[in-house]
């Protein structure tokens, strides 16, 4: 099960997964960014629910529901979600969840953390802020292995690539009005980014 919802270019979810046992779910936010073709759905951002005492990734039963515990289980992904499930969301906000979670999971950073910042500003039509986006993507993806970096193109490469990519904020647009079609969402109404 996933409950999401569209701001801008950005689906954000929360997704109910199952495991072996199909006992327990296990909630986890997540975003993916329309704006980067794709022809399946990843997820960037991942932060399961976590335990209050040991921080460890935690999950829900039915039993749980019978007395209440989803309630104090929704409260706790609520803040622990790197950005809001509801109200209003900016592009400052975006960027800085991003910028976040770098930190705090630098071995589950992936393209799109490095990415997405830079597309989904110049979505925004915020250029100089895009550039700012790619220098800091930049720096993240210079601290990978060689091998990492070369399938991306190298930095050269990825720099270039991600440069090509931020001068045409209309294409982005584009990219992102084929991707809710292709992907099933146009169910999900779009919600207004503000550009701050």
């Amino acid at each position: 099960m996933r409950l999401s919802r569209r701001v801008g270019p950005l689906l954000i979810t929360l997704a109910c997964g199952v495991k072996s046992g199909r006992e327990n779910y296990y909630p986890e936010f997540g975003v993916h960014n329309l704006s980067y073709p794709l022809d399946f759905m990843t997820s960037t951002l991942n932060e399961p629910l976590r335990t209050l005492r040991t921080n460890a990734p935690d999950s829900l039963t039915v039993r749980a529901h019978e007395k209440g515990d989803y309630v104090e289980a929704a409260a706790r992904m609520k803040v622990q979600a790197l950005l809001p499930f509801e109200g209003p969301i900016s592009l400052s906000m975006i960027i800085e969840a991003y910028q976040q979670y770098a930190i705090r999971m630098p071995a589950l950073c992936s393209a799109s953390t490095f990415q997405d910042p830079a597309l989904i500003a110049a979505w925004a039509g915020r250029a100089e802020l895009a550039r700012e986006m790619i220098e800091w993507g930049l720096k993240g993806i210079s601290k990978w292995s060689k091998d990492s970096q070369e399938r991306l193109g190298g930095l050269h490469g990825w720099y270039k690539d991600m440069e090509a990519r931020i001068a045409d904020p209309q294409k982005l647009r584009q990219i992102v009005e084929e991707q809710v079609i292709f992907h099933k969402l146009t169910h999900i109404p779009e919600e207004e980014l503000i550009i701050d």
